[in-house]
């Protein structure tokens, strides 16, 4: 037998023994069907902002959210509270 000959029927006889091997787990949440990462997004319609908070978008508003923000902030990291990082996402 030729050494190619050797080789190519080592490879040959390999391969169904990795085909059974454990294969690595997928990361995160798997769809059902795989057809369904095929598919195009569902549109979303859109829904305008009804909020009372920095309705206008004027970049005074903005200041003043950002100014109650760190006043939040800085009341719980002066205790080295847990809570500090996340008083920035309350509105209230």
């Amino acid at each position: 037998m030729r050494p190619v000959s050797v080789l190519l029927l080592v490879v040959l006889l390999l391969l169904p023994a990795r085909a059974l091997a454990d294969p690595v787990p997928p990361v995160g949440p798997q769809p059902l069907d795989p057809v369904i990462a095929a598919l195009p997004a569902y549109p979303v319609p859109h829904t305008p902002y009804a909020g009372r908070i920095c309705a206008d978008g004027s970049p005074r508003c903005i200041d003043h959210t950002i100014a109650r923000m760190r006043a939040r902030l800085h009341d719980y990291a002066a205790s080295c509270s847990h809570r500090a990082v996340f008083s920035l996402a309350t509105c209230g």
